[in-house]
């Protein structure tokens, strides 16, 4: 009698230690569909419910990773194109020409002040507003190239100036980058399984509206184009009243809530 209660201890035991070997197996490796025991008996049940725990886990683990990844390949897109506006930058044969014809270096300050504010917002959208699933993704890659080709046209300016084809690329690429900050933003604050607070989710709304603003005012000013160059930058210039203006609405919105 003792003599079989002893080797079914011992058959248990071994069952429980190739059990914790497996389950640290895949946590190890990051599997997600790890193998689920027959549930036979009630330690049987235990053990797959543990491991179905475990497997969300993981599997809400390997998401994390993979945004962090993507944060990660988005700061190198965005690293590239900023080093693409400097490197590009139109050098004068004689230093007087710096001071002479400065708008070069304003349009540098210009495209260097535009990708570091995509850079702060596109952080804290990753910080607490990035929904990881497929449409978030798309609009992530579609927001780097639009990026990309500001930083082209950034070339495009640097050799011809301040003409119609370079207005209109600055207008098209800048436009959908804060269009895109913008949806990001308002689709985080509406997503009920992201852990955020009522003031959080208000931060939100409000910044994807004024990267609404911005983004849709670089837009319409294409309806402009036929008038020349200059009359699509003075639309630009009423991006800074707009935003003004929605930043009051929202200190009236927020007392009102108070």
């Amino acid at each position: 009698m003792l003599e079989g209660y002893r080797n079914s201890f011992e058959k248990r035991m071994c069952q429980q230690i190739g059990v914790n070997v497996i389950r640290h197996y895949y946590l190890q490796h990051l599997v997600v569909l790890a193998p689920r025991l027959r549930p036979h008996d009630t330690l049987a049940r235990k053990e797959n419910k543990r491991q179905g725990w475990e497997v969300r886990f993981v599997k809400r683990f390997i998401d994390e990773r993979q945004v962090h990844r993507l944060e990660a390949f988005s700061d190198i897109v965005i690293a590239l194109s900023l080093s693409e506006i400097a490197f590009n930058l139109h050098t004068p044969l004689q230093t007087a020409e710096l001071f002479q014809r400065p708008i070069y270096l304003v349009g540098f300050l210009v495209g260097f002040t535009f990708v570091a504010s995509v850079w702060w917002w596109h952080s804290r959208i990753f910080a607490r507003y990035f929904v990881p699933d497929v449409f978030s993704l798309v609009a992530n890659f579609v927001l780097l190239a639009a990026l990309v080709l500001f930083a082209w046209a950034q070339q495009l300016f640097y050799k011809s100036g301040l003409d119609a084809t370079t207005t209109v690329f600055y207008a098209v690429t800048g436009g959908i980058v804060y269009a895109l900050l913008g949806l990001l933003f308002v689709r985080g604050a509406r997503d009920a399984q992201l852990p955020l607070t009522g003031q959080e989710r208000s931060y939100g709304f409000n910044r994807g509206a004024r990267m609404f603003i911005v983004g849709g005012i670089l837009l319409l000013s294409l309806a402009i184009a036929p008038f020349g160059a200059e009359r699509i930058v003075d639309t630009w210039l009423l991006i800074v009243p707009a935003i003004i203006i929605a930043r009051v609405m929202e200190r009236r919105a927020s007392r009102g809530l108070e």
